[in-house]
């Protein structure tokens, strides 16, 4: 878990796709809606988070299954899924994703 520096008009969670998955919201970036589902409280304030730039760079990190829940008060709570231990990669991929909610 990390706390941002910033809060968040709404709250999203993006999880890796599987066969017995439900619809989840499209963000209109195909690479990204193949490989992620997208749950949000709000989808026009999610999008508008998710702009290109952050959903190509969240496609650039996504050489590990991951879970991330980001909350309105800038909570970021990140998982990398399939026992990957804990190592300088992964804490390179953790400070990474941080930096993509960061910015804004």
């Amino acid at each position: 878990m990390c706390k941002l520096d910033q809060k968040f008009n709404t709250w999203l969670t993006i999880y890796p796709c599987n066969a017995l998955d439900k619809q989840s919201i499209k963000t209109g970036y195909e690479t990204f809606d193949k490989k992620f589902n997208l749950t949000c409280g709000d989808e026009k304030l999610v999008l508008e988070i998710l702009d290109s730039n952050r959903l190509k760079q969240i496609i650039a990190l996504s050489n590990h299954k991951f879970s991330i829940n980001l909350n309105e008060d800038g909570r970021l709570y990140m998982a990398i899924h399939g026992g990957h231990g804990f190592n300088s990669e992964n804490l390179q991929w953790f400070v990474n994703i941080i930096d993509v909610f960061r910015g804004k």
